[in-house]
């Protein structure tokens, strides 16, 4: 038998958690006869895993209730950071998988739930057989897979550009790249606004361009055969 108990010392009143393990000696008839046993205290061990289990709640509940897309890529088998960048950009997008994310990193792919996004590789947003998607991951390579700030062009659940601002934590053991961390927010609308604001001022250059061209014929019509400036006036 193995078993955990609590007990509380005689000398403190303190609550103090015990591990036993004990074996029972029967005779050839099957008859309990003696046990054997061993115990020792387990009271930090256990703390120890409240503590974790508070600290995963902790972390669980920011991942939900964050307004921002958090998500975990994982590398099975790691890769191998020696490479070169397009060596590790393949890599990257034949081992990598989302093993976590929370429901807003879903919804800004066009999904109800993290679990409609969990599972699926790097081609999903970033198709390899784009370029600009190939560039921006061999961006994140060269940086060693910490960023900040960066932007990104990718692709919703229904083929939809969006725009990103993302930032990466790796964790990278004896060259080998396990995961990356990372945090993102849409900022597709304020890219929106910055192209309808950058068509409007071309449109605006333009309309004056020509406007000053109309005035600038109408002055030089208008002096070209003016013999004194009263009469141009």
């Amino acid at each position: 038998l193995e078993y955990d108990f609590r007990i509380i010392r005689a000398d403190t009143g303190e609550l103090r958690w015990i591990a036993a393990r004990t074996k029972l000696i029967r005779d050839s008839e099957g008859r309990f006869i003696r046990s054997l046993g061993a115990q020792w205290d387990i009271t930090a061990a256990k703390d120890a895993e409240v503590a974790l289990r508070e600290s995963e709640e902790r972390y669980r509940s920011f991942i939900t209730h964050s307004s921002e897309g958090i998500w975990l890529l994982e590398l099975v088998p790691p890769l191998d950071t020696g490479g070169t960048v397009e060596e590790q950009v393949e890599l990257a997008y034949r081992n990598g998988r989302f093993v976590d994310c929370n429901d807003a990193m879903a919804r800004m792919y066009g999904f109800a739930r993290a679990e409609d996004l969990i599972g699926k590789t790097l081609e999903f947003p970033l198709p390899s057989s784009d370029p600009e998607a190939r560039a921006y991951i061999a961006g994140i390579v060269s940086s060693g897979y910490n960023v900040s700030g960066v932007e990104s062009v990718e692709q919703d659940a229904t083929g939809n550009l969006k725009y990103f601002d993302n930032s990466m934590i790796p964790v990278i053991e004896d060259g080998q790249l396990k995961r990356l961390w990372g945090i993102q927010r849409d900022i597709t609308d304020r890219k929106r606004a910055e192209e309808q604001r950058t068509l409007l001022i071309n449109e605006l250059n333009h309309r004056v361009k020509n406007t000053l061209a109309t005035v600038q014929s109408i002055a030089s019509q208008t002096l070209r055969n003016a013999p004194t400036m009263q009469e141009a006036k």
